[in-house]
């Protein structure tokens, strides 16, 4: 969007005056915080004014001397929302520094670096939780009560039950070994290990944007399929399919390529529409089990389809508050006799199911 100097000096004026961080102006504005930081230096330029010496901000929050760390059931009850909402963030972000020191916030930014994968998912976690900002923490309230334990052994559980679905040799074990002790237990072809490796960038990926409470969108999906399948697939990450494509065995034709960015737009609406006409999580199951069905159909990829919208299910069920539903590689052909035979009341009650045993293993980790 473009300003006029007079509106670029207010922007700027709100920046150097401390009303907004260049982060907030930047949301505000639909600019980028390079932007924003511009606009201020404009404005104190133009008024001849020193270098802006204010408190240091992390994630758009301000390190006063003033702020006071709540000890007790009292203190909590006598805080406002927003007090509240501001301790929240903060001992998130110290938990958070204190885990990786000063140089986090590079991290998180460079989350597809090789060695942002390497880190222990637990503290990925934590330092995209402190970049959250202060109102989607309120809105994904849910995502918040996860512990970081059960996140990152629900992100082994994907990887290694996703890939083996599709014929990786990795067991959970050495899945386990891989994500979470940065140990590479034996000689293994690399396709296999970038397969799981990658689960660490998507369950960051999943982390920020269901706290940002993203809905699905044509990009949302490519992103998923260009951090799932990289150094995974001999085509290119991330990119729909320019040749047809046929699945072994099936009775029906997947999606030409010229129609697939339709497709999903249609796919995207419909999943939409059911989910806001549910009026049971019965409902919503079923919706996302119709859904991912037709996902499949379209296979709108040159490969990796299946992982992809098995990703896509669980990121769903994060948005509709609901029990991630995570296909275990032992019910397979239960799994592939629901999407070749599109038997949708049998696909909810067995991701019902799933979703029960997933409530047990989340009470666990509790």
């Amino acid at each position: 969007m473009k300003y006029t100097k007079e509106q670029r000096l207010v922007i700027g004026r709100r920046i150097y005056d401390g009303e907004l961080t260049r982060y907030e102006a930047a949301e505000e504005y639909e600019i980028s915080e390079q932007t924003a930081r511009d606009y201020m230096r404009l404005y104190r330029d133009v008024n001849h004014l020193p270098p802006r010496k204010g408190a240091k901000r992390i994630c758009g929050l301000a390190k006063t001397k003033s702020a006071s760390v709540p000890t007790g059931l009292e203190d909590l009850q006598s805080m406002t929302k927003e007090e509240l909402i501001d301790a929240l963030v903060m001992a998130k972000i110290t938990e958070a520094r204190l885990k990786k020191a000063i140089w986090w916030k590079e991290l998180v930014h460079t989350r597809r670096s090789f060695l942002w994968r390497f880190l222990d998912f637990r503290v990925q976690f934590l330092l995209t939780s402190a970049c959250v900002s202060r109102k989607n923490i309120y809105k994904r309230r849910l995502f918040m009560t996860y512990s970081a334990d059960y996140l990152a052994d629900l992100m082994v559980r994907m990887a290694h039950h996703s890939t083996a679905i599709e014929g990786n040799t990795l067991t959970q074990g050495e899945t386990k070994s891989v994500l979470i002790d940065g140990y590479i237990p034996r000689a293994m072809d690399m396709r296999e290990l970038n397969e799981v490796l990658n689960y660490k960038a998507f369950m960051s990926f999943l982390v920020e944007r269901t706290q940002e409470a993203a809905p699905l969108s044509l990009a949302l999906i490519r992103e998923v399929h260009a951090l799932l399948c990289r150094d995974a697939i001999e085509s290119v990450p991330g990119q729909f399919k320019t040749r047809p494509n046929l699945i072994i065995g099936a009775d029906f034709t997947p999606t030409p390529p010229y129609l697939v960015p339709a497709a999903l737009t249609d796919w995207i609406a419909n999943l939409d529409a059911q989910m806001a006409a549910a009026v049971s999580d019965s409902d919503r199951v079923l919706a996302l089990c119709r859904q991912h069905i037709a996902f499949e159909h379209i296979h709108p990829f040159p490969d990796g389809n299946g992982r992809v919208g098995r990703a896509l299910m669980v990121y769903s069920c994060f948005l509709a508050d609901l029990t991630p539903i995570v296909i275990p590689v032992e019910r397979r052909k239960e799994y592939i006799n629901y999407l070749n035979t599109g038997d949708l009341n049998g696909f909810a009650a067995f991701a019902a199911d799933l979703q029960a045993e997933e409530r047990e293993r989340m009470a666990a980790f509790s």
